[in-house]
């Protein structure tokens, strides 16, 4: 499950900043060794964090090596799961970043991506499900100040509304994350009988659409802080931090309820219901496809509808249109132009040339071949190829690689989808878009060539655009007013 995925990102982002003390012109001895932190999803414990900083070298010259560790063990819808995060950082005073590492393991798929700084640029190696990839890339501009961007407002002198600016470089998102801190609120409680301020810090990355708010100490140590309405990382004790009974399941506790449950969901041509809890108005997703309405009472009323493609004139694939180019691309993780994907995809879609038929081919033969298997990974297409088997973020990850390796316009979409298991409700779900002419839902986990109406959309792109569905954990309320039946095209 890609959110999974993008939460830890998001976690890792944010833990970075609780690892660090002083900028290193300071004597950066009182802030050597490593802390601990526990992780928790909806208050019930995921894993831990173990942040560590030392003093090293770097081509002769000293540097200051920031490491990073996330574990997490839980449960989906039953199923255990895995995940493992190792991202080390090595600064040079004056020179700011000069090399990173980032592993990932999770769910039986593995991501090593290393950068080293050498003649002005930075050369990226990365391998994502066993194909290696290099690139060159400028020199992130991001110096170990970054890292205590939360500790440098924390202080005798601060003021509720101070605020810094600063960046951090992101491998696995090919990009850099610019964001704001700004002091929320200074508290004053009684630690361990001595009056002492503590400092609430709201911290909000735009090109992400998430923020976090955490809770600094006075000696500028993160005690606290919080992802989302729903992860949260709090300072502990080694022994504490990495035990828990790791219980908790990311999908069960996510479920969205409603009142009136829906029959025949996977039949379902329209769907009008009542939604509260979207504060992030870029999750107001309006098209073709789906609508808002605002209500008096600050509810929105939505409506879906399966989209009516009688009568469109459908292209041929290779889809040859600039306004495309994006939708076409291999990516690090939808590995389109690798042979053995290439190689499937034409298998599968033989000879057929017109663009809605050959989804449809795709999404059947995706469903029909895939094993449904929980997954907690950030999920490629090699991998997926390989091992044959994952969730909803698996499937539609090889769908949309297998539609671009045949010139078939496709893209990721995350939301919402109703499902009868476990008491009926709307789970979050991933599913794709192509391009027939116009652009309609497809849902290969589910193997509809057009996606039933109970599928609502927040957020459509790679992993930077998913990220922030997060805000809607835990907040999101959706009730059914009606919906309606009929077949797909």
């Amino acid at each position: 499950m890609r959110q999974s995925y993008c939460a830890f990102t998001l976690m890792a982002l944010i833990a970075a900043s609780a690892t660090a003390g002083t900028p290193p012109t300071a004597d950066l001895r009182n802030y050597l060794g490593t802390r601990w932190y526990g992780l928790y999803f909806m208050n019930q414990k995921i894993g831990y964090a173990e942040g560590d900083i030392s003093k090293g070298f770097r081509g002769g010259k000293e540097a200051v090596v920031v490491s990073l560790t996330l574990n997490a063990r839980m449960s989906m819808a039953g199923q255990p799961q895995q995940m493992k995060i190792l991202e080390q950082r090595v600064y040079r005073p004056g020179e700011g970043l000069v090399a990173f590492t980032n592993d990932t393991d999770s769910g039986g798929s593995a991501m090593k991506i290393h950068g080293e700084a050498r003649g002005g640029v930075m050369e990226v190696v990365s391998r994502v499900g066993g194909q290696e990839r290099r690139a060159t890339v400028p020199v992130p501009d991001e110096r170990f100040e970054d890292y205590i961007a939360e500790e440098r407002l924390a202080g005798p002198d601060t003021k509720v509304g101070d605020q810094v600016s600063f960046k951090q470089y992101r491998p696995e998102l090919q990009k850099t994350i610019a964001a704001t801190s700004r002091v929320k609120e200074i508290r004053e409680r009684l630690l361990q009988g001595v009056p002492t301020k503590l400092y609430v810090i709201e911290t909000t990355m735009p090109d992400i659409g998430v923020a976090s708010t955490s809770t600094i100490g006075p000696e500028g140590e993160v005690l606290e802080a919080q992802v989302g309405g729903a992860f949260t990382m709090r300072r502990e004790d080694e022994v504490t931090a990495q035990n828990g009974d790791y219980r908790s399941d990311v999908i069960l506790s996510t479920v969205i309820r409603p009142e009136k449950k829906i029959q025949r969901s996977t039949e379902v041509r329209e769907m009008r219901a009542l939604v509260r809890g979207i504060k992030d108005p870029t999750l107001l997703i309006n098209s073709d496809r789906q609508r808002y309405a605002a209500q008096p009472d600050g509810s929105r009323l939505l409506t879906v509808m399966v989209e009516d493609i009688k009568g469109l004139t459908v292209p041929e694939i290779p889809v040859a249109r600039k306004d495309m180019a994006e939708a076409l691309a291999p990516t690090m993780f939808i590995q389109s132009d690798n042979p053995a994907i290439v190689e499937r995809a034409r298998s599968i879609v033989g000879n057929e040339r017109d663009a809605y038929k050959a989804g449809e081919k795709l999404v059947r033969w995706v469903h029909a071949n895939l094993r449904k298997r929980f997954s907690a990974s950030f999920s490629n297409a090699l991998d997926v190829l390989r091992r044959g088997e994952g969730d909803c973020t698996e499937h539609s990850v090889f769908f949309v690689a297998l539609a671009r390796a045949v010139g078939l316009p496709a893209r990721e979409v995350s939301g919402i989808v109703y499902c009868d298991e476990d008491g009926g409700g709307f789970f979050y779900h991933q599913w794709a878009e192509v391009f027939v002419g116009r652009w309609i839902a497809v849902d290969p986990t589910f193997g509809q060539p057009q996606a039933d109406a109970t599928h609502v959309q927040f957020a459509s792109g790679d992993l930077l655009a998913q990220a922030k569905i997060l805000t809607l954990v835990g907040a999101l309320d959706l009730q059914v007013m009606g919906v309606s039946y009929g077949n797909a095209r």
